[in-house]
């Protein structure tokens, strides 16, 4: 008795939940949603070009050149 007492409590309850939240989400009052403002636009700016990079054999003779003159 008391089980079935209690599958129609929980019934009750998950009945009166979905309605609460089927309610809930109605848009029947007549007042629609106001539009959406546009949002402010952000002007895009051109990238400036990078320089190129010093090339790796130029960055070799110099430091080439440098151990040279600690010797001797």
């Amino acid at each position: 008795m008391i089980k079935m007492l209690k599958n129609l409590l929980f019934t009750m309850i998950l009945v009166v939940g979905c309605s609460l939240v089927a309610f809930g989400q109605s848009n029947e009052n007549g007042n629609p949603t106001p539009p959406k403002e546009k949002p402010p636009v952000v002007p895009v700016k051109p990238k400036p070009t990078p320089t190129p990079p010093k090339k790796p054999q130029e960055l070799i003779a110099i430091s080439l050149q440098g151990i040279g003159k600690f010797e001797g």
